[in-house]
């Protein structure tokens, strides 16, 4: 723990003293000059405060995949870049895959939440190609989730890019949001993994109105938080 770190848990002390923890009101109102005194001093506010309480943490998704295309590998980039994390896949037992976010606290959960309803979303919208022989719905269906994913990765992306610009529009550079990626890199660092990238590609042909088909239902997908707050995914 550094400087600021130190100093950060003694502001949080101080906060934490108030009437409704047993403090009087003399003491409550002595602690937060306090503590506002210091937050000026070394430049800490609520929001980095808040962050660095909050602490990182990671989060899981399963790997999800339809006739052999591992169709969240596509979502899971984007996703995590949408939600402000980083992102591995891990093999566990038996061979399941999950994907990974390592982020603060609120992000991964709506990391993991999100990976998952967007592939449950891709998997239930699969279209069953009942008038076609075993290999053309292979391919239809094959093309169909690769051009959903893709589409969703490139929403999302966009997304994750028009709000870094109108961030970076705002003040310059916005400081929480600097703040947070400094927290999320120095926790992310601490873990000492030792990840390789991987570079395997889909094989196989593309059926293009397959690919238009799942294009389309990538269009319609949905991002936003979900009301419930407890999602995480053990």
């Amino acid at each position: 723990m550094d400087k600021r770190d130190r100093m950060a848990a003694v502001i949080r002390s101080l906060l934490s003293k108030t009437t409704s923890s047993g403090c009087t009101e003399d003491e409550a109102t002595s602690a937060a000059a306090k503590a506002r005194i210091l937050m000026d001093k070394h430049h800490i506010d609520q929001g980095s405060l808040g962050m660095e309480a909050e602490g990182t943490t990671q989060g899981y998704g399963a790997a999800q995949k339809v006739r052999n295309v591992v169709f969240s590998d596509y979502v899971a980039l984007a996703v995590a870049g949408f939600c402000d994390c980083k992102t591995w896949k891990k093999t566990w037992a038996a061979e399941a895959q999950r994907h990974v976010f390592f982020g603060l606290d609120s992000d991964t959960e709506f990391a993991s939440w999100l990976l998952d309803s967007l592939c449950t979303f891709i998997k239930g919208n699969l279209p069953p190609v009942s008038d076609a022989t075993p290999r053309e719905r292979w391919a239809y269906q094959r093309s169909f989730v690769r051009g959903a994913a893709v589409r969703i990765n490139k929403r999302l992306n966009d997304l994750t890019n028009e709000r870094q610009a109108a961030q970076h529009r705002a003040d310059g550079r916005n400081a929480l949001v600097v703040l947070k990626g400094a927290i999320v890199e120095r926790e992310f660092q601490a873990l000492r993994l030792n990840l390789k990238t991987s570079t395997k590609r889909t094989k196989g042909s593309t059926n293009a109105s397959g690919y238009a088909a799942g294009e389309a239902l990538g269009d319609r997908a949905s991002f936003g938080r979900p009301v419930s707050t407890t999602l995480r995914i053990a």
